[in-house]
């Protein structure tokens, strides 16, 4: 594929995830609208995905593919920390946070700063469920390391779009992988995003799509 050929391709997926992120609305249904999501192609949800998160926060950056040691997908860096961002949205969940984990120590590197200071989040298109190894290993990593993974899922950053993207950075201060398994931070994502009535009445399934499956 020549250049000028990858320049269409990339504004057409650019071009369609503008589409789909404009037609959002507080009317939408959530589980409709993830369906669509998910209907995707991997560019077009990574698109999609980096759309918002720019939309959050004008400091994110998508990081080019290709690079054989910085292979996350985002970063943002602000005050002499770092947010470093990865997409999982088949099961390669082995590889996530392999790579986040890299990616800590090339910035810890680069930059010449404690790994604490930077926060590894892995965004999933839904949780992996509760019976999942990945659990437990980010657990070790914690303990071993004193790194605790953070993590989003779609059907939360398409919410936080629409109700409420100045609450992003509120709301991945509360996202700890150990409150997600748990369930302890749904009750405040809501107070913090007023959207109950989004994710209840017919929508009542919609609920369920914010924490991981038993």
């Amino acid at each position: 594929m020549d250049k000028l050929q990858q320049l269409d391709n990339n504004k057409i997926i650019y071009d369609e995830a503008k589409k789909f992120l404009n037609s959002l609305n507080c009317n939408s249904s959530l589980s409709k609208e993830y369906k669509q999501f998910s209907s995707y192609r991997f560019g077009n949800q990574s698109a999609i995905v980096n759309h918002m998160l720019k939309s959050m926060d004008d400091k994110f950056k998508v990081l080019p593919k290709g690079n054989p040691n910085f292979r996350i997908n985002g970063i943002i860096r602000r005050n002499g920390s770092s947010i470093l961002f990865e997409y999982c949205f088949d099961n390669d969940i082995l590889n996530s946070y392999r790579r986040l984990l890299d990616g800590i120590a090339i910035d810890a590197s680069e930059k010449e700063s404690n790994y604490q200071f930077i926060q590894p989040v892995i965004i999933f298109d839904e949780f992996p469920n509760k019976r999942s190894d990945m659990w437990q290993t980010l657990n070790d990593i914690f303990k071993v390391l004193g790194i605790k993974f953070k993590m989003l899922s779609v059907p939360e950053l398409l919410t936080i779009y629409i109700f409420g993207k100045k609450q992003f950075h509120k709301i991945l201060e509360i996202s700890d992988y150990d409150d997600v398994i748990n369930g302890t931070l749904q009750k405040e994502f809501l107070t913090l995003l007023n959207c109950s009535a989004f994710l209840g009445g017919l929508h009542a399934d919609n609920i369920a799509m914010l924490k991981p499956k038993k």
